[in-house]
């Protein structure tokens, strides 16, 4: 009797097995013509701020770059390619006049006095034909109305207001619309009021507003009080009605695809809209951007699936590199990142700080021999792993505006006294002058009288007379008795960004061996803000990346960016002057020579020292998701580009969401059911036999009692 209850439960378990196996075969072909293809990117930092005009972290701005466009982009290949606008070209005032349409140029409220058409000189204006058939994700036209107005929102009074574009917006006079799809942009130089040629037109890197929604509000409106939502773009993605709700959770951020981004209007039955005009087709239906607190466990997603890109620390990224265990869909990649990412150590170079600072930051001998005493070696492989390139300046070896360091041009560096008489010299090749020299930064502060307060190398060094004299004569005032201040300095970092607290502690050990004492002291990343930009600080460490083009970048060190974008306080009109040529060379040869001239002063500058450039880690999983592309051939590839139209979008494949797991938890659940009906089996079983043995006993035991009576 048990053996044949064993025997029907285990054929029931059969069967109920073979049933869940032809099951498994049939419902994910059904499921799967209702599957939406999602691509999941993993971040360690999340959305900062919904609105471009606001946020800050770089996953922030890839969000931007999903869900709004700028005039042009960026390719795969760095180069500047066609987007909101097709095409391009510069003229001057007098064949502004006699196009087609021309530009009326007696408008007193646009022109003012510039009416001349001769003020206006070659490149100095930028016209701009514009992709026609657009859509905003809300269904409404896009239109130069909506370039021009966006445009000149931005500059005029609210110049400082809209700071995240500034680079650009600041010598921009006006954007006019010549018709639907043509729009006019007039450059000047802010300073003067004059028209000036601008070499960058094509690299006018902001995002477009849909004028429809905003024109009503206030002009500041955007800047202060739009919290980002409703998030109306021409990119291939939305957010949902949750994106607040979302960002401020912390968790994750979904996106829809734009149904207006490449479709058919059923009024005419042409294919319409940004990505139809391009002819870019996606096969991804939304994007999930998940976040992270742990790396571990940012990790752990890249490995399972759960995310299938991600950024990964140098740490990791080793490991992995060395893991035989690592799943074989998993792949890796490190290179220099597109938006030319770097650190910085900087002394506060602003002189009119508070005097509550220490003036002795401000001498150039410390300047000079505070950047000698950094590291770059030390920190490359020691915050980053051996992942990094040391640094020059701000501009990264990823673009073609990179300038290195030649070997064989050479440099002298002067110390003079306040008499003009030199106190010292040195004389390297160009490429070495800048390398890490305790003994030569030593030097340097001996003969600019910094004298040791205590022990030689193991003590603070302090102002002498000299050192007093020198200064005083450099800044053209007295600034109060300097005789003894020590080089003693408050270092601000942001307690946020893990790496730049190990940088800190690396120089902080270097410059203790020179006599440059440094107490750092961790913020948050409000307070550093408050801190940086109104120059209350001493030194610092920072980070900086940008858009290819060097108009962006080289503007941070500028004088017009001062409690703007410069947070190095430097306020040089040698640099400037670099800078505006740069900014006026039409011919990328003769923009090249003068770049390089920008780059080469901040490289000497001794106050601004790009530490290095670090690689930038990606590990993606090809288990749903393949034809990631070579993003070491071609770094816009990488998940960092945030200018809009991002190649990899159109050129990733689905090839359907992990299969072997789904299979194999059919095979679970079916072993589970099957141990469930075995082990019922076994306990009924058990409990049989126990009331049997019981029977047994009881009948033996009446037995006993009758033969007992007998």
């Amino acid at each position: 009797m048990m053996r044949k209850l064993v025997r029907r439960a285990l054929a029931f378990a059969v069967v109920s097995l073979m049933v869940l196996i032809a099951f498994q075969s049939v419902v994910p072909k059904a499921a799967a013509q209702e599957e939406v293809s999602i691509l999941k990117i993993g971040s360690i930092e999340g959305i900062d701020s919904a609105s471009p005009f606001v946020g800050i972290y770089d996953i922030a701005w890839v969000y931007y770059g999903l869900v709004y466009d700028c005039l042009t982009t960026i390719g795969k290949d760095l180069e500047v390619e066609p987007h909101l606008a097709h095409s391009w070209w510069y003229m001057d005032g007098t064949t502004a006049s006699t196009q087609g349409i021309p530009t009326d140029f007696e408008n007193v409220t646009l022109f003012g006095g510039l009416n001349d058409t001769d003020l206006w000189p070659l490149g100095s204006i930028w016209e701009y034909n514009l992709t026609e058939n657009v859509y905003w994700n809300d269904g409404e036209l896009f239109t130069a109305e909506d370039v021009v107005w966006t445009i000149n929102t931005q500059i005029g009074p609210n110049f400082m207001v809209y700071w995240a574009y500034q680079p650009y917006t600041r010598w921009i006079h006006h954007a006019e619309k010549v018709d639907d799809y043509k729009v006019r942009v007039f450059f000047m130089d802010f300073k003067t009021g004059e028209p000036m040629p601008i070499a960058w037109g094509e690299s006018l890197f902001f995002t477009i507003m849909p004028k429809h929604y905003f024109e009503d509000f206030p002009s500041t409106y955007m800047a202060y009080n739009w919290d980002g939502y409703p998030a109306i773009g021409t990119g291939p993605f939305m957010p949902t009605k949750n994106l607040i709700n979302d960002i401020v959770s912390g968790e994750s951020v979904t996106l829809l695809r734009n149904p207006y981004y490449n479709f058919v209007d059923e009024d005419d039955g042409v294919q319409k809209g940004l990505g139809a005009y391009y002819n870019y087709t996606m096969e991804i239906d939304q994007m999930l951007l998940k976040f992270y607190t742990e790396e571990s466990a940012l990790s752990l997603a890249v490995r399972t699936g759960d995310v299938h890109v991600a950024k990964i620390q140098p740490n990791t990224y080793n490991q992995w590199i060395e893991d035989e265990s690592l799943p074989e869909e998993v792949k890796l990649v490190n290179n220099l990142a597109c938006t030319s990412y770097s650190k910085q150590v900087c002394l506060n170079a602003y002189e009119d700080s508070p005097g509550t600072l220490n003036p002795l930051r401000l001498d150039p001998a410390v300047q000079r021999a505070a950047a000698l005493s950094i590291n770059k070696t030390l920190i490359k492989e020691g915050v980053y792993k051996g992942l990094a390139e040391e640094g020059v300046g701000l501009i990264s070896p990823v673009t073609k505006w990179w300038w290195e360091p030649p070997e064989d041009e050479m440099c002298t560096w002067y110390l003079n006294d306040s008499g003009g008489g030199t106190l010292f010299s040195y004389t390297k090749p160009m490429s070495e002058v800048m390398d890490y020299d305790l003994a030569l930064a030593n030097q340097i502060l001996d003969a600019a009288g910094y004298e040791w307060s205590g022990g030689v190398g193991n003590s603070v060094r302090k102002a002498t007379a000299l050192a007093d004299a020198r200064l005083s004569d450099i800044l053209g005032t007295s600034i109060g008795e300097l005789v003894g201040d020590t080089l003693s300095f408050e270092m601000i970092i942001d307690s946020t960004v893990f790496e730049e607290r190990l940088i800190g502690d690396y120089v902080k050990l270097t410059w203790r061996e020179v006599g440059i004492y440094i107490d750092p002291q961790l913020t948050s990343a409000a307070q550093w803000t408050s801190l940086i930009y109104n120059y209350l600080y001493n030194t610092m460490i920072t980070y900086w990346s940008g858009d290819p083009d060097p108009a962006y970048l080289s503007f941070a060190p500028t004088s017009f960016a001062l409690y703007g974008w410069n947070e190095f306080g430097t306020n040089s009109p040698v640099y400037d002057n670099l800078y505006m040529e740069q900014a006026k060379a039409l011919e990328f040869e003769d923009r090249k020579a003068w770049m390089d001239e920008v780059n080469k002063w901040l490289y000497l500058s001794g106050a601004v020292s790009t530490a290095v450039y670090p690689r930038i880690c990606f590990a993606y999983n090809e288990l749903s998701w393949i034809n990631w592309g070579n993003w070491s051939q071609y770094p816009g590839l990488t998940i960092d580009h945030f200018w809009g139209g991002s190649s990899l979008w159109y050129s990733l494949e689905y090839t359907g969401e992990e299969t072997a797991p789904s299979n194999n938890l059919w095979l679970v659940v079916a072993a589970i059911a099957l141990a469930a009906v075995i082990a019922a089996v076994v306990t009924v079983s058990r409990f049989r036999k126990r009331k049997i043995d019981k029977e047994i006993q009881r009948e033996e035991a009446e037995e006993s009692r009758k033969e007992d009576e007998n």
